[in-house]
């Protein structure tokens, strides 16, 4: 009983322990443009689907996320794009940044 009651004490404290994820920017919405230009980041534009809308702003390099953004935009898929940002920033003018895109997920 003893062992059981200590098995269950450490399973409490570890699970009470703080998060190793870091918080970041999530947008879902459409990507109604993406901005690209020779030898500079990548823009992509996610249009928040909520009411009042939301643009935020991702950048990448990557070739597959830019591809994937394509595809999305010319197919008015909702995206779950992930930014690098601590978070969103706030708002200005309905626009928000959310940093370097960590991963985009097509179809949320």
């Amino acid at each position: 009983m003893n062992k059981l009651l200590t098995l269950l004490a450490a399973t409490a404290a570890v699970s009470l322990l703080p998060s190793g994820s870091q918080a970041a920017c999530v947008a879902t919405g459409t990507i109604p443009r993406i901005y690209m230009a020779v030898g500079v980041l990548t823009n992509i534009g996610v249009r928040d689907n909520g009411a009042p809308a939301t643009f935020f702003n991702f950048t990448t390099t990557n070739s597959n996320v830019i591809n994937a953004a394509l595809n999305a935009e010319s197919s008015h898929i909702t995206v779950q794009v992930i930014g690098d940002a601590a978070a969103c920033s706030a708002v200005v003018n309905g626009l928000s940044n959310g940093g370097n895109v960590s991963a985009i997920l097509v179809s949320p």
